[in-house]
């Protein structure tokens, strides 16, 4: 979805960015590029989805200050994949708004989802070649920023703060042997909320016209103000990283085993998020990874798997079994258990 944003040999010079966009979206064979006359404060490209494969658009804009900026909203009706030469310059950071992608090194074969709210960054001398695959039907939305090599080079020779440590941090190319996401990419936050201020200035960001010149002004003017959030998230470190992953497996361990407690009656979903102390779009997201079923779907089976053995033991009535599991109404019972078995709970009795 997002391309590296390479800032050319001239200032404003955006021909190396397009030429990687162009090899890219080239690829898919699904998007068309669009003139865009020379403007004053930025220049870049756009490209927009040919008529029959879908709708929407992706641009690329080198802005008067520095920055690259990518932007895109698009949706495809059937699922296409893309290669391309991935690369970054300097340092990106990168949003998902809207949808999903699945990128993939065509060197180690390692993969990653990237979903609604991950946050991710791109350090200097990151360099792989991707696949890229989109699913139909979806509305791909999002933003990438890149700081210019001038810029970076300017704030790391500023004074001494959290912040510069942090960049240099993230810069250091000894992060490349840090493997925490494919293709030389790291990511910074995972699933942020709709209402999360990044993810605010993001969308204000893409919505954002950029044909006149007070729109080109705001746009600028949002981008840098994505990037400074983007720079000021907290729990961006690696070692920060590695603890809260732990954290999310000892919580994810926790919701099983309070499930496995609790299941006929089980907690909300928002509830259990609370008492095993992470958030609820992380619980869901950890959990389906621990035991490839969702919340609902990890009850469902501990209920239909109940229910059975009570029924065949011939200790309980089908209705006693749907009591016992959570099921005031027979008929809802016996609807969910032959979903789940294939069959009726009465041909059990028979049996």
């Amino acid at each position: 979805m997002f391309m590296d944003l390479d800032q050319g040999a001239g200032v404003g010079d955006p021909s190396p960015m397009v030429a990687r966009h162009r090899e890219y979206y080239g690829s898919l064979g699904m998007f068309e590029e669009m003139p865009r006359p020379a403007q004053p404060l930025c220049s870049g490209c756009r490209w927009e989805v040919v008529q029959g494969f879908g709708a929407g658009f992706t641009e690329v804009l080198h802005l008067g200050s520095g920055p690259n900026v990518g932007i895109c909203g698009y949706k495809f009706d059937t699922a296409p994949e893309g290669d391309y030469r991935k690369y970054c310059s300097s340092l990106q950071f990168s949003i998902m708004l809207t949808g999903s992608f699945r990128i993939s090194s065509l060197g180690d074969g390692r993969s990653e989802t990237v979903r609604a709210g991950d946050v991710w960054f791109s350090a200097e001398g990151a360099e792989d070649e991707v696949r890229c695959t989109h699913p139909a039907g979806e509305l791909i939305s999002g933003v990438s920023v890149e700081v210019s090599r001038s810029m970076l080079d300017h704030w790391l020779g500023t004074a001494s703060c959290k912040l510069s440590r942090t960049l240099e941090r993230m810069v250091d190319k000894r992060l490349s042997h840090r493997e925490f996401m494919v293709c030389g990419s790291f990511p910074r936050m995972r699933c942020l909320s709709a209402c999360h201020p990044l993810m605010q200035v993001a969308r204000s960001l893409l919505m954002t016209e950029h044909d006149t010149v007070c729109g080109r002004l705001m746009f600028e003017s949002r981008a840098l103000d994505y990037l400074s959030q983007a720079l000021a998230l907290d729990g961006s470190l690696p070692e920060r990283m590695q603890e809260d992953r732990s954290q999310r497996r000892k919580a994810v361990e926790a919701a099983v085993d309070i499930l496995d407690e609790e299941w006929g009656a089980p907690p909300t979903i928002s509830a259990l998020s609370r008492r095993v102390g992470v958030n609820e779009c992380y619980l869901k997201t950890d959990f389906r990874e621990r035991t490839g079923l969702s919340i609902g779907e990890y009850v469902r089976r501990i209920r239909m798997e109940s229910a059975l053995a009570l029924i065949e033991s011939s200790r309980c009535s089908v209705l006693q079994a749907a009591t016992f599991v959570g099921y005031s109404n027979p008929s809802h019972f016996s609807r969910a258990f032959k979903r789940f078995h294939g069959y009726l709970p009465s041909s059990c009795l028979c049996r």
